[in-house]
């Protein structure tokens, strides 16, 4: 049994790192128009990986695998609704030797930008990447958006419609028509990667593969050529120097360590080394986005070896300069921290008294504040409050044993 569901995970791993090469080669070779059934076929390889491997074993070549099984469920629709021979043009090129990295990559690189078509609404846009892209299922997506499953359901299959309508094939992508459209591909990948950093799952607070999936999507932008490339390094640094943390932000057996108690000596130097060469790269020229800002923001966090002399001034300069970029409440409300490291936190909890939210993060914060300045019931309600608003179980036993220890 246990055997079954290590095998199951790798599985799971496996098919978030392929899907959106997979799905991008069948598009590329049956066309977009098929979109439905490829979305299908893609989905029962995974599930008959599922039903196989574990006995059997996992494939040499489990890329080619699920390629070739994923191909041969296209074709066997295609026959069953008896679709004439013109649209089997294609069919019998596709070979299992395709999994090849570069015409994989290209493939996904396509169909992002395919995807972020300008006849097709933002919002369906950013769906279509998710679910297409990086297989997030309704569950995740909903989580990315900030919307009900529902909603994102109803929503994938109008957008699923306007893409089979508006693109007729991935391969019409032009240098201008990638510019244009790179800025929602980075957003695309900041929610990607954040969901990762702090994800919907119960069980998991961290999904490395989110992030990691984020990254690599990031380094193929790099790969095209004439491309703007200082914000998509400025992104990389940002998301390399918040991985480097990864190790240290939870324990073995699932708890929180927050960041001022974490230890410096354990996080991922390698990675902190890669941030901070794309982070010189992302300032080689004049751009200032909030990709940049963010990417500073952790740079001064992962290159401080000593939490007390974190330069809590610089950090929060720059927290001012994204608000005005970027006035979200999550903004605001880490902005808060910052602010109390630097005038206090009488000041912080004035200030936050400005922010009208509802959410976990608002109420963890005011929690944090007030057992700072030593008003325990006050804290204790607020974290009852942030108890309430996940169903993570690592914050679920953080916040209890925060409740606990002030009683």
């Amino acid at each position: 049994m246990k055997a079954k569901q290590e095998t199951n995970q790798i599985i799971e791993h496996f098919f978030r790192h392929e899907h959106g090469r997979i799905s991008s080669l069948l598009l590329s070779k049956f066309g977009t128009n098929h979109i439905d059934l490829i979305e299908d076929a893609v989905q029962d390889a995974l599930l008959k990986a599922m039903t196989i491997w574990p006995f059997r074993g996992i494939p040499k070549n489990p890329g080619a695998w699920i390629l070739t099984v994923s191909k041969n469920n296209v074709i066997d629709n295609l026959r069953r609704t008896s679709l004439n021979e013109s649209n089997h043009v294609g069919i019998s090129d596709i070979s299992t030797e395709q999994i090849d990295d570069e015409i994989i990559h290209d493939n996904t690189l396509k169909t992002m930008f395919a995807c972020c078509h300008p006849s097709i609404p933002q919002e369906y846009q950013i769906i279509l990447v998710l679910k297409i892209i990086s297989g997030f299922n309704t569950s995740e997506a909903a989580r990315a958006l900030l919307k009900k499953e529902d909603t994102v359901s109803k929503a994938y299959t109008r957008a699923k419609k306007q893409f089979r309508q508006q693109v007729s094939s991935i391969d019409n992508i032009s240098i201008k028509s990638i510019n244009d459209r790179l800025l929602l591909i980075l957003r695309l990948l900041y929610i990607i990667f954040n969901e990762g950093y702090n994800s919907i799952d119960p069980d998991q607070l961290i999904r490395k593969d989110l992030c990691n999936e984020a990254i690599r999507l990031a380094k193929l932008l790099l790969l095209i050529p004439n491309i703007q490339q200082s914000t998509i390094h400025a992104l990389l640094a940002m998301m390399y120097h918040h991985s480097s943390r990864f190790d240290s932000r939870i324990t073995a057996d699932g708890k929180i360590i927050i960041l001022e108690e974490q230890n410096p000596n354990e996080w991922n130097k390698k990675f902190i080394k890669t941030g901070n060469y794309h982070f010189s790269l992302a300032n080689q020229t004049d751009t200032i986005s909030e990709y940049h800002i963010e990417a500073a923001i952790a740079s001064i966090h992962a290159n401080t070896l000593d939490h007390s002399k974190t330069n809590w001034e610089a950090i929060l300069d720059l927290y001012e300069m994204l608000t005005r970029i970027k006035p979200h409440k999550v903004v605001q409300l880490n902005r808060i921290v910052a602010y109390s490291k630097v005038h206090g936190e009488i000041a912080a909890l004035k200030e936050l008294k400005k922010i009208d939210s509802d959410s976990k993060t608002y109420y963890s914060i005011k929690a944090y504040l007030n057992e700072k300045i030593g008003d325990k019931l006050q804290s204790q309600d607020y974290y009852k409050q942030a108890l309430s608003k996940t169903k993570n179980k690592s914050e679920i036993n953080f916040f209890t044993e925060k409740i606990n220890s002030l009683s």
